[in-house]
């Protein structure tokens, strides 16, 4: 039966300035040749492809849609989650930048910042540039695309064949994806198709993936019966939870000191920082409450936090390790919640509840705040990733309206 597929291709690039860019080796061939395959099988191919792709996808074989940086093909991605059919199969082949560039300074002793309307001047001298860490893509697949198979590449050249293995394994568990393809010269010639379950399939070539990837399709999905429901739920809640915070450090990734710390007395005078700071608080609380209680009073209230966009993206990738380690035992833990919910009385109501219910709270409260900083971006004419601060119910509730 026919299927979407999407697939992810290509080299991504961090721009340095208007001509200038740093990027990778990728060709695009491996993408080029898995949409051919697809589309011979008789399924539908979307193909978002890296700029710069030496072997491109033939348009004959796939939608082909164009993007340069992370955030580009993320804002590619979340369209296409509200696009109909649903993909039975994301393939994330594309070979990204792990880092962009923050800022170009000069070399000299004052480090003073460079700038250009489109090209760096190449008698300027010196010049240092700092890389901040990319956004993470494969991070959020599962959010935007819960139904499909997900298959995600790990491409190293200094690893053993075993320590490639076990980073293949990390993807899996911490990206919630369904297939990693091992390969680069840490592999060998060749591919490996590792699962979940760590069990690996050694593929010969390029043509012997594409064919094992499209019969993918006719192998049936895990029964429901096979899964614990309540594990299902809390994982979901987990990915959902990193998506959060991936969408904190895009924000972060975007604005200056000035602005983030700026008080706004449209907004009774309180800043973007001084929100953000008290979304990551009640993530702090969570993921550091020590035993079996949790008490929101008790909140750091850092100021860095509210004053140091760096400083908040060092802390708001801090919380997402510690979530991706915390075990699945402890989102099923009970546990007493403290929090002061009345103007008058010293007393705070200790009330029962989950770990994974108020991982739920963290997230519809991070959203919340969101949209208040998106107000606040508006304000200060600042961009904002499609999306943010918008409420996944809204999101859905729009897009069933639009097909409607």
């Amino acid at each position: 039966m026919p299927a979407r597929i999407i697939l992810t291709s290509g080299p991504g690039n961090a721009p340095i300035d208007g001509v200038r860019r740093i990027t990778n080796h990728s060709t695009g061939a491996l993408g080029a040749r898995l949409a051919a395959a697809f589309h011979a099988a008789g399924h539908e191919v979307i193909c978002l492809q890296g700029h710069g792709a030496t072997a491109p996808c033939d348009p004959r074989h796939a939608r082909v849609l164009s993007f340069v940086t992370n955030e580009d093909l993320m804002k590619h991605l979340a369209a296409l989650a509200h696009e109909e059919p649903a993909p039975a199969l994301v393939l994330h082949a594309a070979a990204l930048c792990d880092y962009h560039v923050a800022e170009v300074t000069s070399a000299d002793a004052d480090r003073a910042p460079v700038t250009a309307t489109g090209k760096l001047d190449s008698r300027a001298g010196s010049l240092l540039l700092r890389l901040d860490p990319a956004p993470k893509v494969i991070t959020r697949l599962r959010a935007w695309f819960p139904s499909a198979r997900i298959v995600g590449w790990k491409y190293e050249l200094d690893f053993t064949p075993d320590q490639l293995v076990t980073r293949g394994i990390r993807q899996l568990a911490e990206c919630h994806t369904d297939l990693c393809v091992l390969n680069g010269p840490a592999h060998g010639p060749g591919f490996t198709v590792l699962s979940a379950d760590a069990t690996a399939e050694p593929i010969s070539d390029a043509d012997a993936l594409a064919a094992s990837l499209v019969a993918l399709l006719d192998q049936p999905p895990a029964t429901p019966d096979a899964v614990n429901p309540l594990s299902m739920l809390n994982e979901h809640l987990r990915t959902a939870a990193l998506a959060i915070l991936d969408q904190g450090l895009d924000l972060l990734a975007t604005l200056s000191p000035a602005d983030y710390g700026q008080s706004l007395p449209q907004a009774f005078n309180a800043s973007i920082g001084g929100h953000y700071r008290h979304c990551l608080d009640h993530f702090e609380c969570l993921l550091a409450a020590p035993g079996d209680a949790i008490d929101y009073d008790a909140r750091r209230r850092d100021e860095r936090i509210e004053r140091e966009p760096a400083f908040a993206a060092e802390r708001t990738r801090q919380h997402s390790s510690a979530l991706r380690a915390l075990p699945a035992a402890r989102l099923d833990a009970t546990i007493s919640v403290r929090c002061k919910v009345a103007y008058t009385g010293s007393d705070s109501p200790l009330v029962p509840s989950t770990v994974a219910r108020e991982l739920m709270y963290a997230i519809v409260h991070a959203v919340h705040h969101y949209a208040l900083i998106g107000v606040m971006c508006r304000l200060l004419e600042l961009p904002l990733t499609p999306g943010f601060g918008i409420a996944p119910s809204t999101v859905q509730h729009r897009a069933t309206t639009a097909s409607a």
